[in-house]
């Protein structure tokens, strides 16, 4: 469910992005740094671990990030806003193109990125890669909602993605963190595998807090006159 979850939490801002006609409503390096810590979990980290679907679906999540910055240039040049059903149909149209690059990223990146990382840095090496890599996108992650935080402790309306993006964010995490506790106490006790998944639990913990005020106080702040 969470994996299923993650595959959609960015689609409501291209849907957004059809209805404005254009991007402005995308805070552009926040999109920027989630598509790229998407991209590096669904590239290089998803290939290592062998979880396919996970690894897809982070490499979906980066596209879909930066999906609505490149079709706010082009809706802006040709004809603007959509109505609501052609661009909810323009949304589906494009989230489904999507997917073809999605399964052609990750499939090359398995032929190549394990064999590569195992040979210039060892086993000890590649799983200290993984586990630097799963801090640095959380870190990474948590930019997607740190600066909804700071305006909401500052007594400000969040200006960040869309309240539904942030209600997928927070499911999607809730669901993660299930799915890492269980996955940490199967592993052997003492292994990386266990560090890594409790890892991988406490930032998804972290999301979901994040993403859940984000999304109460943006919901409530679009509905003020």
């Amino acid at each position: 469910v969470g994996n299923a979850l993650a595959f959609v939490f960015a689609i409501p801002q291209i849907h957004q992005t059809f209805k404005d006609g254009g991007a402005r409503k995308t805070p552009s390096w926040r999109a920027w740094t989630g598509a790229a810590a998407s991209l590096a979990l669904g590239l290089v980290l998803g290939p290592l671990v062998k979880h396919a679907f996970w690894a897809v679906q982070n490499v979906f999540s980066g596209l879909t990030l930066l999906a609505p910055l490149a079709l706010g240039r082009v809706l802006e040049k040709r004809g603007g806003a959509r109505s609501g059903a052609r661009a909810a149909w323009l949304t589906l149209l494009t989230s489904a193109a999507l997917m073809i690059p999605s399964l052609a990223l990750y499939s090359a990146s398995t032929a190549i990125v394990p064999a590569l990382l195992a040979g210039a840095l060892g086993a000890r090496g590649v799983r200290l890669l993984a586990l630097g890599m799963q801090i640095v996108t959380g870190g990474m992650f948590f930019l997607l909602f740190a600066p909804d935080v700071a305006a909401i402790l500052r007594g400000r309306a969040p200006n960040g993605f869309t309240s539904l993006f942030s209600l997928l964010f927070f499911a999607a995490s809730a669901g993660f963190i299930a799915w890492t506790l269980q996955m940490a106490l199967a592993a052997a006790p003492g292994s990386p595998e266990r560090a890594q998944f409790f890892v991988y639990s406490a930032q998804n913990a972290l999301y979901a807090l994040v993403s859940f005020v984000s999304w109460r106080f943006t919901r409530a702040g679009r509905r003020r006159p």
